[in-house]
């Protein structure tokens, strides 16, 4: 499969879990021993069991993703974590604000 036929497939399959409003909940894996690297691993909540999104967001986000299913988030002095969903809900809804987020 194609580049950007696995981003549009990932950016359906968020569109049909997410709407706007929704939380995406996210566990700090690990950070670098320079701060300027966080793993994070993006979930949400679906039927009451989470649901593991981090490859989905990989793709739709251009960033890396590990074994665990935790992304790469690069940069320090901001909320990784709420960095990471601003930009997955602008990604999905062109709304920085369109999706919560919360730490596990």
């Amino acid at each position: 499969m194609k580049k950007d036929e696995r981003k549009a497939e990932c950016l359906n399959r968020l569109r049909e879990l997410l709407k706007p409003g929704d939380t995406v909940y996210t566990i700090l894996e690990s950070v670098s021993r320079s701060g300027m690297c966080r793993w994070i691993r993006p979930i949400v909540i679906i039927d009451n069991r989470p649901v593991w999104i981090g490859s989905y967001v990989s793709d739709v986000l251009g960033v890396l993703v590990n074994n665990t299913g935790s992304v790469r988030v690069r940069g320090a002095g901001m909320d990784a974590g709420s960095h990471l969903v601003g930009n997955l809900s602008w990604a999905l809804f062109a709304n920085d604000n369109a999706l919560r987020h919360e730490w596990i």
